[in-house]
């Protein structure tokens, strides 16, 4: 009878002692959150100001609902125990700005491979391995601004 009840407690002791997903919410401060999508994606230079890769004029807004989705759509999973291979062209990126239109930091995701990255001051400094996104909820916001998710190659 041990024999078969102590296999499931160490079980449900694992399971228990495991770490848990921690939800992120970005950049609450901010007055609004724009999308913007590039087929051949974005780069994020060390040095260079959110201001000179994202034309704030540019960018779909966003509604408050959609806003506060975004925000709180990533959080931090415990180190995984293999990392997807991937080159992470980050074709789609969410930018937060203040009341005054300076971004505060953006969101930006590669949707092959589900890779995350968080710029500016928020990031939590876990690295991309650690970091999900709710893709789904992601992916209906880029198309409700007339958005395509999928990458479109040349012919």
């Amino acid at each position: 009878m041990l024999s078969r009840i102590l296999p499931a407690l160490v079980l449900l002791c694992l399971a228990a002692c495991a770490p848990q997903p921690r939800q992120l919410t970005l950049y609450s401060a901010s007055a609004e959150t724009r999308v913007f999508s590039n087929p051949v994606g974005f780069a994020f230079p060390d040095g260079v100001s959110l201001e000179h890769i994202f034309d704030q004029r540019s960018g779909e807004l966003l509604s408050v609902d959609e806003a506060a989705s975004v925000a709180s759509a990533v959080s931090v999973v415990p180190p995984p125990s293999e990392v997807a291979a991937c080159a992470h062209v980050w074709r789609h990126a969410f930018v937060f700005y203040d009341a005054e239109g300076v971004p505060l930091g953006a969101l930006a995701y590669c949707a092959e491979c589900g890779a995350v990255v968080i710029i500016g001051p928020e990031d939590p400094g876990v690295g991309l391995e650690r970091l999900r996104y709710n893709g789904a909820e992601l992916n209906r916001i880029i198309e409700a601004h007339g958005l395509t998710v999928e990458p479109e190659y040349p012919e």
